[in-house]
């Protein structure tokens, strides 16, 4: 086993693409969100279809502009490249697993996708260090398999709704909601997206403009009540409603 630190994966293979990287696991459910950002647009979504054809523990994925997201389910899963995997390269996520406070995720790659996983992946910020089974692994490009355990922190996924926290003559609630979010620096909480939620006009007990914020953080362990508070102090210093909401996910806080 070789391992490497993303700033030696760097160095041995010069700087690359990956910008984040994230694994947010809810092992009640048995499942992972992993988030990657890329530079570029058009190797995330060829990334995200080879992925989902070579199955694995992939379940669902999805791309936005730049950044990718995939649901992956626990364990170890069996992939398969298909018959062209050696002629126009495939890539694949194995497996996932949680080890202490560590998440580590099993790649594979062929030709170009291998250089994907064995030395772009590894040096996204978020990446703790990468473990490489042999010095083959190493050697990319061409049309070489390569493989790789990626590690990284464990977060769980947060997602916080707010709502009403403005009136018919002044405020919005996604503003209050938007600046809330970009200002959390608490070490350990990650801002992922906002989404707005359009509600039904025909409710006759609703908001004033009928549309709801919610907010996505990646949390480490120990760090949800800190969000939490921080999440009721902002909203409650802001908002000119007297009958604003907040709703959480994980249930049970």
């Amino acid at each position: 086993m070789i391992t490497l630190t993303p700033d030696e994966v760097r160095a041995r293979f010069g700087p690359l693409f990956s910008m984040k990287y994230l694994a947010m696991v809810d092992q009640n459910a048995g499942l992972a969100e992993i988030r990657e950002h890329c530079r570029a647009r058009g190797t995330i979504e060829w990334d995200a279809a080879n992925r989902v054809r070579a199955k694995g523990a992939i379940q669902s994925c999805h791309v936005e502009g730049t950044t990718m997201t995939m649901l992956a389910r626990l364990g170890v899963s069996p992939v398969n490249f298909g018959a062209a995997g050696k002629e126009i390269g495939g890539q694949a996520l194995e497996g996932v697993e949680v080890v202490g406070d560590e998440v580590v995720t099993t790649w594979s790659g062929i030709a170009g996708a291998g250089v994907g996983v064995a030395a772009c992946l590894p040096q996204a910020p978020g990446v703790i260090r990468a473990e490489y089974p042999t010095e083959d692994d190493l050697k990319i490009g061409g049309a070489r398999v390569c493989r790789v355990r990626i590690v990284s922190p464990l977060y769980e996924k947060v997602t916080i709704g707010i709502d009403d926290t403005d009136t018919r003559e002044e405020g919005a609630t996604w503003v209050l909601a938007l600046k809330c979010a970009e200002a959390c620096t608490i070490p350990g909480v990650e801002y992922l997206d906002m989404r707005l939620v359009q509600l039904n006009p025909a409710v006759p007990k609703k908001t004033t403009n009928c549309v709801g914020s919610a907010l996505n953080f990646a949390v480490r362990p120990g760090k949800v009540d800190a969000l939490l508070e921080y999440v009721r102090d902002f909203v409650e210093s802001g908002a000119v409603s007297n009958d604003t909401g907040i709703a959480v996910t994980p249930d049970g806080r």
